[in-house]
Protein backbone atom coordinates (compact mmCIF):
# COMPACT_ATOMS: atom_id res chain seq x y z
CA UNK A 1 0.00 0.00 0.00
CA UNK A 2 1.25 3.61 -1.15
CA UNK A 3 0.28 6.63 0.55
CA UNK A 4 1.23 10.34 -0.06
CA UNK A 5 1.49 12.78 2.52
CA UNK A 6 1.34 16.70 2.09
CA UNK A 7 4.71 17.83 4.14
CA UNK A 8 5.90 13.82 4.97
CA UNK A 9 8.84 13.96 3.74
CA UNK A 10 9.26 17.80 5.51
CA UNK A 11 8.16 16.46 8.55
CA UNK A 12 10.41 13.02 8.46
CA UNK A 13 13.22 15.26 8.11
CA UNK A 14 12.55 17.40 11.23
CA UNK A 15 11.96 14.19 13.31
CA UNK A 16 15.30 12.78 12.05
CA UNK A 17 16.96 16.11 12.34
CA UNK A 18 15.71 16.13 15.88
CA UNK A 19 16.86 12.73 16.82
CA UNK A 20 20.35 13.34 15.16
CA UNK A 21 20.58 15.99 17.34
CA UNK A 22 19.51 13.88 20.91
CA UNK A 23 22.26 11.63 19.79
CA UNK A 24 25.36 13.71 18.80
CA UNK A 25 24.73 16.69 20.79
CA UNK A 26 22.92 16.55 23.86
CA UNK A 27 25.37 14.04 24.86
CA UNK A 28 28.00 16.64 24.69
CA UNK A 29 26.28 18.17 27.21
CA UNK A 30 25.94 15.81 30.22
CA UNK A 31 28.51 13.35 31.30
CA UNK A 32 25.13 10.26 31.00
CA UNK A 33 22.31 10.43 29.51
CA UNK A 34 19.75 12.55 30.71
CA UNK A 35 15.94 11.15 31.48
CA UNK A 36 14.73 14.06 29.30
CA UNK A 37 17.12 13.18 26.65
CA UNK A 38 15.22 9.78 26.87
CA UNK A 39 11.81 10.42 26.62
CA UNK A 40 12.46 13.02 24.11
CA UNK A 41 13.97 10.18 22.04
CA UNK A 42 11.09 7.76 23.16
CA UNK A 43 8.34 10.37 21.93
CA UNK A 44 10.02 11.29 18.64
CA UNK A 45 10.74 7.39 17.63
CA UNK A 46 7.24 7.35 18.46
CA UNK A 47 5.87 10.15 15.93
CA UNK A 48 8.29 8.40 13.70
CA UNK A 49 6.00 5.27 14.19
CA UNK A 50 3.00 7.16 13.53
CA UNK A 51 4.17 9.24 10.74
CA UNK A 52 5.34 5.60 9.06
CA UNK A 53 2.76 3.06 9.94
CA UNK A 54 -0.61 5.03 10.67
CA UNK A 55 -1.56 6.32 7.26
CA UNK A 56 -1.07 3.13 5.92
CA UNK A 57 -3.83 1.29 8.17
CA UNK A 58 -2.60 -1.37 8.36
CA UNK A 59 -4.02 -4.39 10.53
CA UNK A 60 -2.98 -6.60 13.23
CA UNK A 61 0.86 -7.62 14.01
CA UNK A 62 3.03 -7.25 11.16
CA UNK A 63 5.56 -10.42 10.81
CA UNK A 64 8.51 -8.46 8.32
CA UNK A 65 9.10 -5.18 7.87
CA UNK A 66 11.66 -3.99 5.41
CA UNK A 67 13.05 -0.70 5.81
CA UNK A 68 15.21 0.75 2.75
CA UNK A 69 16.72 3.71 4.78
CA UNK A 70 18.08 6.58 2.82
CA UNK A 71 20.82 9.15 3.66
CA UNK A 72 20.94 9.89 7.61
CA UNK A 73 17.95 7.75 7.93
CA UNK A 74 20.31 5.04 8.32
CA UNK A 75 21.22 5.70 11.73
CA UNK A 76 17.81 5.61 13.25
CA UNK A 77 16.99 2.65 15.23
CA UNK A 78 14.54 1.16 13.25
CA UNK A 79 13.97 -1.72 15.66
CA UNK A 80 13.02 0.86 19.01
CA UNK A 81 10.46 3.00 16.51
CA UNK A 82 6.76 2.25 17.69
CA UNK A 83 4.22 0.73 15.97
CA UNK A 84 0.33 0.78 18.24
CA UNK A 85 2.27 1.68 21.28
CA UNK A 86 5.25 -0.81 21.43
CA UNK A 87 8.68 -0.89 19.76
CA UNK A 88 8.72 -3.02 16.48
CA UNK A 89 11.41 -5.26 17.59
CA UNK A 90 9.16 -6.37 20.03
CA UNK A 91 6.46 -8.16 17.39
CA UNK A 92 8.09 -7.33 13.96
CA UNK A 93 11.50 -9.19 12.49
CA UNK A 94 12.51 -5.82 10.89
CA UNK A 95 15.02 -6.10 7.92
CA UNK A 96 17.30 -2.74 6.75
CA UNK A 97 18.75 -3.15 3.57
CA UNK A 98 20.52 -0.45 1.58
CA UNK A 99 18.05 -1.09 -1.82
CA UNK A 100 15.55 -4.19 -3.06
CA UNK A 101 18.13 -5.11 -5.19
CA UNK A 102 20.42 -5.89 -1.79
CA UNK A 103 17.66 -7.59 -0.32
CA UNK A 104 16.81 -9.86 -2.89
CA UNK A 105 20.57 -10.74 -3.55
CA UNK A 106 20.95 -11.52 0.52
CA UNK A 107 17.60 -13.45 0.43
CA UNK A 108 19.63 -15.95 -2.31
CA UNK A 109 22.05 -16.76 0.50
CA UNK A 110 21.80 -19.01 2.86
CA UNK A 111 24.43 -18.97 5.98
CA UNK A 112 25.85 -22.39 6.63
CA UNK A 113 27.05 -21.06 10.19
CA UNK A 114 25.92 -23.00 13.24
CA UNK A 115 27.13 -20.62 15.83
CA UNK A 116 26.35 -17.11 16.81
CA UNK A 117 27.86 -14.66 19.65
CA UNK A 118 25.31 -12.44 21.18
CA UNK A 119 27.50 -9.07 22.65
CA UNK A 120 25.49 -6.58 25.25
CA UNK A 121 27.88 -3.69 25.88
CA UNK A 122 27.25 -0.68 28.42
CA UNK A 123 23.30 -0.12 27.96
CA UNK A 124 22.71 2.42 30.59
CA UNK A 125 19.83 4.57 29.06
CA UNK A 126 18.56 2.11 26.94
CA UNK A 127 14.95 0.64 28.24
CA UNK A 128 14.57 -1.60 25.40
CA UNK A 129 17.53 -3.34 25.29
CA UNK A 130 16.43 -6.75 26.62
CA UNK A 131 13.42 -6.64 24.06
CA UNK A 132 16.43 -6.34 21.34
CA UNK A 133 17.76 -9.67 22.72
CA UNK A 134 14.73 -11.25 22.56
CA UNK A 135 14.07 -10.75 19.33
CA UNK A 136 17.38 -10.96 18.57
CA UNK A 137 17.72 -14.90 20.24
CA UNK A 138 14.31 -15.73 18.46
CA UNK A 139 15.87 -15.43 15.06
CA UNK A 140 18.47 -17.24 15.76
CA UNK A 141 16.97 -19.85 17.47
CA UNK A 142 18.32 -22.69 14.75
CA UNK A 143 22.04 -21.83 15.42
CA UNK A 144 23.99 -22.21 18.92
CA UNK A 145 24.19 -18.74 20.88
CA UNK A 146 27.11 -17.59 22.99
CA UNK A 147 26.07 -14.27 24.80
CA UNK A 148 29.09 -12.39 26.31
CA UNK A 149 26.67 -9.99 28.46
CA UNK A 150 28.69 -7.66 29.75
CA UNK A 151 31.59 -8.01 27.01
CA UNK A 152 34.85 -7.02 26.32
CA UNK A 153 36.57 -5.79 22.97
CA UNK A 154 38.33 -9.15 23.96
CA UNK A 155 34.82 -11.41 23.41
CA UNK A 156 34.71 -10.39 19.84
CA UNK A 157 35.22 -12.41 17.27
CA UNK A 158 39.24 -13.03 15.55
CA UNK A 159 38.64 -15.71 12.98
CA UNK A 160 35.70 -17.13 11.01
CA UNK A 161 34.51 -19.32 13.33
CA UNK A 162 31.68 -17.42 14.19
CA UNK A 163 29.66 -16.38 11.48
CA UNK A 164 26.31 -14.23 12.89
CA UNK A 165 27.38 -12.07 15.41
CA UNK A 166 25.42 -8.90 16.96
CA UNK A 167 25.80 -5.95 19.29
CA UNK A 168 23.73 -4.18 21.34
CA UNK A 169 24.77 -1.29 23.93
CA UNK A 170 26.13 2.16 23.29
Amino acid sequence: RMVVMRGGVRKLEQLISQWHFLMECAPASASAARPVDLRDEQLILHQLGELIFAPLELEGPLPRVLIVPDGRMFAVPWQAVTRQGRPLCETTQVVIAPSIRHYDAAQQKRVEAITARLFIGPHDGLPHLRDEVKAVRRSLESFAVTVCDPCTRADWPSDDAVKVWHYVGH
